[in-house]
């Protein structure tokens, strides 16, 4: 694939992304243009700018998505006003989630379009209210952002943190998936009074009030004076604040030790080092850990409520949950397994190519490692499973190992290939992707269902004949063919490693300057 066409390639993504979000916006235009009840709207206009708040100082956090930041420890040399890089810092969080601009223009131009609220003589209150609410939510975002790096460079608050926003994501799945009816709902949010969202609904509305008015005033000087400061926190920050020298490990009943050298005892030299190495590595990795710590608790959160709400009848979900969460958490930790193997390895990845030891072999110690972690994460699943309100059942431990199995080699195969084409530098002190861009992270969501359309077969199978005989036996072909291509996909990738050698070294070299990119 020439550079040219790999550019256009990788759009892609980013054109099924904002695609989504732009039919999601008409289809907003939509309800508020024909919607001719005041009573029912004003409390669904309410509740979707608080849903584009909670997005837009939420959603960066949770998908490792920082967007574009000043890098403070590079420009604080720089004679320039650090109040004029404090409102630079607010302006670039229009880049963070700007698919919540194009929710906002849908909301406004479907209310213009509806006579019940004046037509266009409304656009003299709801586009000056609704810039002041996404002003608002720029300077809260940027408060935000830095408060959120700070704490996540203390020892454990990464960790902590990213769960509780976690959890905070998830719930709104779960009350969905609890069929818990929205008039109910509603009556528990903060949909009335003077909350930003509910003043700037008010106004949409054509109701404003002087209070309202007056407390969005408060709403903002509060936001202004919170994100300045935490602004400022972050220049008097130690950039090596929070970072632990390396201990050894401690002796005990267990330790990691055992772990880390089981290789030696399997395995020859040097792939038995190659794969300590890298099982070590992966452990320090805050990022990492989380992806693990969510696979076996915030997958089972996901798709439970689902299982349950199914419970009454047989469903797809519930006769084979297990090993849709096992799929699950090979997507959450693949990132940084097989997707894109050589992300914290960085400038380190030009050993690879010097050192006597064939890139063949660096490959196969990674895939390993992906695979013993996998099964370690399949093997924590089902002894959450066993506490789980659904029907246990023997053969569905074995299908997720063995789908599992079948899955890792599709993927290994693609991934492979992934990891030299599309190297992205990773920090491993950071939460977020480092350099890696949310769109090219789709690009790689894309080959999910190719990769899993072998296994899809073998349950259609099962579903068509009624038997786990010729389903197992359609998984055992799967895995036959599954062989193949991951032999194909490993040359492939030898091959292109030789060929773009350079370039993937200093595609991981690469170090963010004043202004870094992280999503």
């Amino acid at each position: 694939m020439t550079r040219g066409a790999a550019r256009w390639f990788g759009i892609i993504p980013s054109l099924l992304y904002y695609g989504f979000w732009t039919m999601a916006a008409f289809g907003i235009f939509s309800f508020c243009r024909i919607e001719n009840e005041r009573e029912m709207l004003a409390p669904a206009l309410s509740a979707g700018l608080l849903a584009v708040f909670l997005y837009w100082q939420i959603a960066p956090v949770l998908t490792a998505s920082m967007g574009a930041s000043l890098n403070l420890q590079k420009l604080i040399v720089y004679p320039i006003s650090l109040d004029k890089l404090f409102a630079v810092e607010v302006m670039l969080r229009f880049f963070t989630v700007g698919e919540m601009l194009l929710v906002i223009a849908g909301a406004a131009s479907g209310l213009l379009f509806n006579p019940l609220f004046g037509g266009w003589k409304a656009a003299l209150w709801i586009i000056p209210s609704g810039l002041v609410f996404i002003f608002f939510n720029l300077i809260l975002a940027a408060g935000v952002r830095s408060l959120v790096e700070r704490g996540f460079k203390r020892k454990g608050m990464r960790e902590a943190g990213m769960l509780a926003f976690v959890l905070i994501c998830v719930s709104p799945g779960i009350i969905l998936g609890l069929k818990i009816p929205f008039q109910k709902l509603t009556s528990y949010l903060p949909l009335h009074g003077l909350f930003p969202w509910a003043i700037t609904a008010q106004i949409w509305m054509g109701i404003p009030t002087l209070e309202g008015g007056v407390a969005f005033a408060v709403w903002i000087a509060v936001a202004y004076r919170f994100a300045r400061r935490q602004f400022y926190s972050a220049l008097r920050e130690d950039p090596f604040a929070g970072r632990t020298a390396i201990k050894p490990g401690k002796t005990g009943a267990f330790s990691l030790e055992v772990v880390f050298t089981l290789p030696n005892r399997v395995l020859p030299d040097p792939l038995a080092a190659m794969v300590e190495k890298e099982l070590r590595a992966l452990s320090r990795c805050a990022a990492f850990r989380l992806a693990c710590f969510m696979g076996f608790t915030f997958g089972i959160l996901v798709f439970l409520p689902q299982a349950i709400g199914h419970k009454s009848k047989s469903s797809f979900m519930g006769e084979h949950f297990l090993a849709v969460v096992s799929i699950y958490s090979m997507m959450l930790i693949g990132y940084y397994t097989f997707w894109n193997a050589f992300g914290y390895d960085r400038s380190a990845a030009q050993f690879y190519f010097a050192a006597p030891v064939p890139f063949r072999s660096v490959l196969y110690a990674k895939n390993i490692v992906a695979v013993f972690i996998q099964f370690i994460e399949v093997s924590l699943i089902t002894v959450v499973y066993v506490f789980v309100p659904l029907s246990f059942r023997p053969f569905a431990v074995a299908e997720a190992f063995l789908v599992t199995a079948v899955s890792c080699l599709y993927v290994f195969a693609i991934g492979n290939i992934t990891s030299v084409r599309f190297p992205m530098p990773m920090d491993p002190d950071r939460m977020a992707r480092g350099a890696s861009s949310r769109s090219k992270s789709a690009l790689l969501m894309l080959f999910f269902p190719v990769a899993f359309l072998p296994i899809g077969l073998a349950y259609w199978g099962r579903y068509v004949f009624h038997s786990d005989l010729v389903f197992f036996a359609m998984l055992l072909l799967a895995g036959m063919i599954g062989a193949a291509i991951y032999w194909v996909g490993m040359e492939s990738a030898v091959n292109l490693s030789l060929n773009r050698r350079e370039e993937m070294i200093a595609v991981l070299s690469r170090t963010d300057g004043p202004l870094s990119i992280a999503s």
